[in-house]
């Protein structure tokens, strides 16, 4: 099945947000090396430097990995978006009281969360639904033409049990 044009939109905003998160981690990494010959006066924004490239390099990571499962249709990548598409909500009800420009926020993640539940999105993910639709129960006649067809019983078996349903 070919990928729905929707998850390569969130994948490619991922990429974009691994790329922002990689420039921040590389920022941090340039404000240590170059506090590092401040002697005393660097030592605070060598810590500021350490600490941006540590959890900007971890997000970065983070959101390349999730563009790949996206891009591969990986159960889990579609797992993981729902995930952070409700946290997001919940941020967003959160922030609602002081911030009315996060009602953006809640309507994104709430249409992602409605995307990723689509047929054909949870189809490019490799997810059948468990749906039965044979309701019909079989016959005992049935089950034990089956028994016998299968190699269960033998002749005499079969014909003393079908002569004792009848």
């Amino acid at each position: 099945m070919s990928r729905p044009t929707g998850i390569t939109i969130l994948g490619i905003l991922h990429l974009i947000g691994g790329a922002a998160s990689l420039i921040l981690a590389t920022m941090g990494a340039a404000m240590l090396g170059v506090s590092g010959s401040m002697g005393y006066m660097g030592m605070m924004p060598a810590a500021l430097g350490s600490i941006f490239l540590i959890i900007f390099g971890i997000l970065a990571a983070i959101e390349f990995i999730i563009a790949g499962a996206l891009f591969s249709g990986k159960p889990w990548g579609r797992i993981t978006v729902i995930v952070l598409s409700i946290i997001g909500l919940m941020i967003g009800l959160v922030s609602l009281v002081g911030n009315p420009f996060s009602i953006l926020n809640i309507m994104l993640d709430g249409f992602v969360l409605w995307y990723m539940w689509r047929p054909h999105v949870i189809a490019y993910f490799g997810i059948s639904p468990q749906i039965s639709t044979d309701t019909k129960k079989d016959s005992p006649l049935d089950i034990l033409k089956e028994r016998y067809a299968k190699g269960e019983i033998t002749k005499e078996e079969f014909d003393k049990i079908k002569e004792d349903l009848n």
